[in-house]
């Protein structure tokens, strides 16, 4: 990476409440540890300005991300979901559906 983190110190995080923000995802993710300057993004859909659930977060160093990926991975809210906390992926190609290999 560019800034000379790498993706051991960067996790994904899926089921975000349509109203999460760049800043609360920055206050429920810096008690575990130092997040790099605008390091925590809630993915906003263009349209609505919502979130769409997903969202990352650059920690200073990997020993903070795992610890937010223990304490909050699986962590449920009262409407019966719950967060995906995991360490960040390598990124995946788009498909589309014509490219899953079937002729017509």
């Amino acid at each position: 990476m560019p800034d000379g983190r790498s993706d051991e110190s960067t996790i994904f995080v899926a089921g975000l409440p349509s109203d999460m923000t760049n800043l609360e995802m920055y206050q429920l993710f810096s008690a575990f540890g130092a997040i790099a300057p605008r390091g925590a993004t809630a993915l906003q859909d263009k349209e609505t300005g919502k979130c769409t659930g997903i969202g990352f977060v650059n920690f200073i160093d990997s020993d903070s991300a795992q610890k937010a990926i223990r304490a909050l991975n699986s962590f449920p809210f009262t409407d019966g979901s719950w967060l995906t906390v995991k360490k960040k992926g390598p990124s995946q190609p788009w498909k589309h559906v014509e490219d899953e290999g079937g002729t017509a």
